[in-house]
């Protein structure tokens, strides 16, 4: 028998006697401690402990709890009242440490798993899983499963926006369950039975065209062609009447079929192989890779020697336009017979307003590798799930580009031993070192050397023009510090040139004034590129990336970043370390910082920057110095 050490406190979620605690959601708020129900009080504490139940062991703030309960009309002293319920919530779960004060906010310490709405959820994955394997019987009956052990109201009877907001989310999520549930037994030949929930589902929701559609197929499989076409009729009339829109492609599509008395309407479900397994596709949708690709030679043979190890991911880092897509594609390229079951490629938009939702690319990683539309689920976890159980036995290569940051690259990892990984990002995504299971291979992309750089310009302008004005070349190539994208760009411009001479596109550049409009070809620019950092910056951040490029200096200590930020030296190194993590700042060494030239420029000329905040900026570097000159003399 298990017993707790004297002087210890019980685990969460557990006790010393009694068993770990359960709860329900899905229809009353509901919790047990082993087989004993615990009386959790009043609705308004029901209440509470439903926001926290949805959040599992993640901190809910006190205005976040206080909101959800009374919205906009809270009482006199809200958070008196909401300690209140938390005092009586805590005697009522009877287990110490489960419901904790942290900052401030409130943590209930109970796995995910201990909620029924968390066992459903994964009950579907196993379904979606099921039918992605071609066993869609299977996933029908679990689907019905779940659907017979999920109520139709949830958070019954708790009061508060919260709960309001939550129990239409809940109802979404059981609707879109009966269509993929009925979809399947659609499939496997269960039409009589579907068509009669079908009906009383259109009923209810009469502009819901996926299950007017379902319900025209199950009344068309049951011999009933004008009670189908009837189904279509009364939708589209209640569509126009209610919204002022015609049905969708996918009823519309429908409609047609059971006009034409489609004879694949009544197919029965497409044949398995032997082993119970759908046929799988193989698919490749990697970028095309860069004719002109040049240098990165001793890298791209480090990370094809790595990605040979056991489940391995490779991240490559650096700034914007030092070329981690080009690089992460070549290499994509030169292995990808090694993954015969996919090659997939993902841009997680890292640099946009709006990062890719990893839910969302779940989605589209599930239909390129064979699931049907139907099966795929509609929850962010549920796919995520699935694309895991969907890769275990899969040789793929998935890359990820463009990463905004570790947690949306994390869910979108494969299980399967035989999967490899492949990230880009312009941050340096330490988090990474943290995962279990995968051998990490890091490799911080830097600039391109001198010979590298001309090889480029030689694959763009040719041989000839590149010799004829070797001097002017490597000019050029420091001009544009040596970042691919920048050499590039002003490679694709003296391409379209073909009269101009590389020595005048190099006095062009001379002019710092105009080095940042100059690299620009088409609607490719350097000051794009670096626009998209910065704008993901929060305004402290902002100043910093700002401020420390007023005056021109090689490189930087924390504490003359110290005195360009009037920040206390902690804060000063931590924004400085911030910037370095996002790939604005460079740190050759422990303590000392650098912008790359065109960095530095951008950031120098940006027009936020005030003349006020300059003039500033010079004064107190001036007075850190001149302070740090006497200090000298003093000692000496």
């Amino acid at each position: 028998m298990w017993r707790q050490p004297v002087g210890s406190s019980p685990e969460p979620g557990r006790a010393s006697a009694g068993g770990p605690l359960r709860f329900e959601v899905l229809g009353a708020v509901r919790a047990w401690h082993g087989g004993r129900e615990l009386a959790l009080g009043a609705p308004q504490q029901r209440a509470v402990l439903a926001m926290l139940l949805m959040r599992c062991d993640q901190l809910v703030a006190v205005d976040e709890l206080v909101d959800g309960l009374w919205g906009p009309t809270p009482p006199a002293q809200p958070r008196t009242t909401l300690r209140s319920h938390i005092s009586r919530l805590r005697r009522a779960l009877v287990v110490p440490n489960t419901l904790v004060r942290e900052s401030d906010g409130y943590l209930l310490r109970v796995p995910r798993q201990a909620v029924d709405l968390a066992a459903q959820e994964a009950r579907l994955a196993e379904a979606a899983a099921a039918a992605a394997a071609g066993d869609v019987a299977g996933a029908a009956r679990i689907g019905r499963q779940v659907l017979d052990q999920w109520p139709a109201h949830g958070l019954a009877g708790i009061p508060g926006p919260f709960a309001e907001a939550t129990r239409a989310r809940l109802a979404e999520q059981r609707l879109r369950a009966a269509e993929q549930t009925l979809d399947w037994q659609l499939q496997t030949g269960g039409h009589e039975e579907a068509a009669i929930e079908l009906a009383g589902l259109v009923a209810a929701h009469p502009m819901r065209e996926r299950l007017a559609e379902l319900l025209m197929l199950a009344a068309y499989r049951c011999g009933r062609q004008a009670e189908a076409l009837s189904v279509y009729t009364d939708t589209r009339r209640v569509l126009d009447e209610e919204l002022g829109i015609e049905p969708g492609p996918g009823l519309r599509e429908m409609h047609r079929r059971v006009l034409r008395a489609d004879p694949l309407l009544l197919a029965s479900p497409a044949p398995v192989d032997p082993r119970g397994t759908a046929a799988r596709p193989s698919p490749t949708h990697l970028p095309e890779d860069t004719a002109d690709f040049t240098g990165r030679a001793a890298t791209l043979a480090h990370l094809r020697d790595a990605l040979r190890g056991p489940r391995p991911l490779v991240a490559i880092t650096g700034m914007g336009g030092i070329g981690k897509t080009a690089l992460a594609v070549r290499l994509a390229h030169q292995v990808r017979e090694r993954y015969p079951d996919g090659q997939l490629h993902v841009d997680l938009r890292g640099t946009d307003r709006q990062p890719a939702d990893p839910g969302e690319v779940a989605a589209d990683l599930l239909g390129a590798l064979g699931v049907a539309p139907a099966a795929i689920p509609a929850s962010s976890t549920e796919r995520v799930e699935l694309l895991r159980s969907v890769t275990a036995d899969r040789h793929v290569l998935l890359v990820l580009d463009n990463a905004a940051g570790a947690a949306q690259i994390r869910p979108l990892l494969p299980t399967g031993p035989h999967c490899a990984v492949l990230v880009t990002s312009r941050h340096t995504l330490p988090e990474l070192s943290w995962l279990t299971g995968w051998s990490v291979t890091r490799s911080p992309l830097t600039t391109v050397n001198t010979g590298e750089a001309l090889a480029m310009l030689t694959a763009i302008l040719g041989e000839a023009r590149v010799s004829a004005e070797a001097d002017a070349a490597v000019d050029l190539a420091a001009a544009c510090g040596h970042l691919p994208l920048a050499i590039r760009i002003i490679g694709a411009r003296l391409a379209t040139r073909p009269t101009w001479s590389l020595s005048a596109m190099t006095t062009r550049l001379a002019d710092q004034d105009r080095r940042l409009t100059e690299l620009r070809a088409g609607d490719l620019t350097i000051r794009d590129c670096f626009a998209a950092s910065h704008e993901q910056l929060d305004p402290e951040l902002s100043r910093a990336f700002r401020l420390l490029a007023v005056p021109t200096w090689s490189g930087f200590c924390v504490g003359s970043a110290t005195a360009v930020l009037d920040r206390p030296p902690a804060t000063a190194e931590e924004l400085v370390e911030d910037l370095v993590d996002r790939g604005l700042l460079d740190s050759p060494q422990s303590g000392w910082y650098r912008y790359h030239d065109l960095m530095w420029l951008f950031a120098h000329t940006h027009p936020h920057t005030t003349p006020e905040e300059r003039a500033a900026t010079h004064t107190r570097l001036t007075a850190a110095h001149l302070a740090t000159v006497h200090h000298l003399h003093a000692t000496a």
